[in-house]
């Protein structure tokens, strides 16, 4: 068995670049693991998303805490909440994150492939992020 404490585990601030807002990645899966999949507990304050982006291989989304919001490019947001689980499909295209008055904190599991697995794409608009649009057409 291994156990890494607390205090030597690493995090780091979602990347402007692919995030809206304050996003904290806490990597769960290290090296010293050899584990074949990723997992992150990912923090979103209010607000906060990612860009759109894909998974070669699909990913799953376990939401722990608050509210949250799921995009996808055939349909309109969702929100989910505590205990609730998202499988998104490989290479379909989506978005996630808070709520707008609530942080949501999820866990972030997908394939290893050595950092080859996300394809990012542009920043989610207010209007899809909100539901009124679905990728540039009405709902």
């Amino acid at each position: 068995m291994q156990v890494i404490k607390a205090a030597k585990m690493t995090y780091r601030l979602g990347e402007k670049k692919h995030f809206t807002g304050t996003v904290q990645l806490d990597e769960i899966t290290v090296k010293e693991f050899q584990a074949d999949v990723k997992v992150y507990r990912v923090f979103f304050a209010p607000g906060a998303r990612t860009y759109w982006h894909t998974h070669q291989e699909g990913q799953v989304l376990h939401i722990v805490a608050g509210m949250g919001r799921i995009g996808t490019l055939r349909e309109s947001m969702i929100e989910v909440g505590p205990d609730d689980v998202a499988y998104i499909c490989p290479g379909e295209k989506h978005w996630h994150g808070a709520a707008p008055e609530r942080s949501m904190i999820h866990f972030a599991t997908s394939p290893d492939n050595e950092g080859k697995d996300t394809g990012w794409g542009e920043e989610v608009t207010d209007d899809e992020y909100n539901g009124r649009v679905v990728r540039g057409v009405k709902p």
